[in-house]
């Protein structure tokens, strides 16, 4: 099923719609006014269009309306002024109450009627009295985020140590989970926790874009202990594999080291050694 995807402004998260055939002339980074879940008009931008759907991210009652208008463009922008009056207003209640959180946005809804306040805490905090001293300060409907380091980084923006902006902030549009499984596979474990964590201080998100490569390449390639034999019928032990540039480090019968092609192996036997046994030189 065809959907398009909305980063809704209120809360920063996005949103699918089952893909109709107005939205065609919709564009990436379109401003669009869409249905909330509670069939209020809210506003967003468009972030992508593809095949696969999310459950938990869609939307099948609801529909995209338009793009913005006049109108609907001079609303946002009332709102935005109004945001960064409330933000600085909430950033005083904050200390106020002596609570251990560190306010990021505040963002008024398209109708005015709520205010979603985003924040980032290192534990949970308890705000209940903050969200009625906000409610009776702004006579609004008062929604506390709190939100972890990745969304953080993807709000705030920076550059990664590529040199380019954030991959979270520049196009990821659904912070997918980074395991140290994908650090293993790709044998980047001795480069230091430091080297593989981005800006938010959580495991690189790059680390997946080619796991699955080279879960294909490791699911042909000789496990460390096999014993293999070349083409030239050379036998040895394996003792470390480059899967990325498919080159193998072998302890020969004669106990020299050797770096052989992938493709020069005429066939492999698993066989289990202890790591001691392998030896290095």
């Amino acid at each position: 099923m065809k959907v398009l995807g909305i980063i809704n402004h209120f809360d920063c998260k996005i949103v699918e719609f089952n893909y109709l055939e107005k939205y065609e002339d919709y564009n990436i980074e379109d401003i669009v006014i869409f249905e909330d879940e509670d069939g209020k008009e809210e506003s967003g931008e468009v972030s992508y269009v593809h095949n696969n759907f999310n459950s938990d991210l869609l939307l099948p009652d609801k529909m995209i309306l338009r793009k913005v208008t006049l109108h609907d463009t001079q609303r946002i922008e009332t709102n935005k002024e109004k945001s960064s009056i409330a933000k600085e207003t909430c950033i005083n209640k904050v200390k106020e109450h002596n609570l251990e959180m560190y306010l990021m946005k505040a963002i008024y809804s398209l109708d005015g009627s709520k205010i979603n306040f985003i924040f980032t805490a290192e534990d949970r905090v308890d705000f209940r009295d903050l969200v009625k001293d906000l409610a009776k300060t702004f006579q609004k409907q008062i929604h506390l985020q709190q939100i972890g380091p990745r969304d953080k980084a993807k709000i705030v923006k920076g550059y990664g140590r590529c040199g380019q902006e954030t991959c979270c902030s520049r196009f990821l549009n659904k912070l997918e989970s980074i395991t140290m499984d994908m650090v293993r596979v790709q044998n980047l474990s001795n480069k230091g926790s430091e080297k593989l964590s981005g800006l938010c201080g959580k495991l690189l998100c790059c680390l997946r874009y080619e796991v699955e490569q080279y879960n294909e390449f490791k699911n042909l390639m000789p496990e460390t202990g096999d014993e293999i034999v070349m083409k030239d019928n050379k036998k040895g032990t394996v003792i470390a594999v480059d899967i990325l540039n498919k080159k193998i480090k072998i302890s020969t019968e004669d106990n020299n080291i050797e770096i052989v092609n992938f493709d020069d192996i005429k066939e492999k036997t698993k066989k289990i050694f202890k790591k001691q046994e392998l030896g290095t030189k």
